[in-house]
């Protein structure tokens, strides 16, 4: 990646592969089937990338591990308790200072958030939880909001919003260029106060 001059991998997937037959998204690419292995193994790969050169992003904040959808078509619905989701952030919490970003999934966890706003818009998900519950110092990057879950419930120019009021750094749009047009419209209409300098 550094020879052809990339400076950050959107890597590694810190998803707990519970369920490899899971229409998801992550289950063939979890690096292991519990939380703490995911924790070693993620760990040693996101090392040799940051030694090399290349910034890294830990996914997808608050996971996909128990989705049953996969978030490039549909909004999953994830209705596990709070503390088994607990469990599941072991790898956030072992890497915490050692991820550059952590990229926000697109799902609804009512135990976390009832608003029914996907994680990736939810301030209490983005805020309270990733930043003050497990301190991530880092910057927050949106998974892409062209994908499905996003789409098909918000308009962008209403999800850029929600992104940025929830917490999130850097905005992802990974099809569209006259998309990221509309979105840094969306973005230039906030008030200044809501921006970070």
């Amino acid at each position: 990646m550094r020879l052809f001059g990339f400076n950050l991998d959107l890597c590694p997937v810190l998803d707990v592969a519970y369920d490899l037959e899971a229409d998801n998204s992550v289950a063939n690419r979890c690096w292991g089937r519990t939380p703490e292995e995911v924790a070693r193994n993620a760990g040693a790969f996101n090392r040799a990338l940051r030694k090399e050169g290349v910034l890294s992003c830990g996914k997808h904040f608050p996971g996909y591990s128990r989705a049953s959808l996969d978030p490039h078509h549909e909004l999953p619905r994830v209705a596990a308790s709070r503390e088994l989701l607990r469990k599941d952030w072991l790898p956030y919490r072992r890497l915490n200072r050692e991820l550059d970003f952590v990229m926000s999934a697109h799902a609804f966890y009512p135990t976390l958030d009832a608003s029914g706003l996907p994680t990736s818009l939810s301030k209490v998900i983005v805020t309270d939880i990733l930043r003050g519950e497990l301190g991530f110092p880092g910057w927050v990057i949106s998974d892409d909001l062209d994908m499905g879950a996003i789409t098909k419930h918000v308009a962008l120019p209403e999800a850029v919003q929600l992104a940025v009021r929830a917490g999130t750094d850097q905005i992802l749009l990974c099809h569209d260029v006259g998309r990221a047009r509309e979105a840094a419209r969306a973005i230039a209409a906030l008030p200044a106060a809501e921006l970070k300098p």
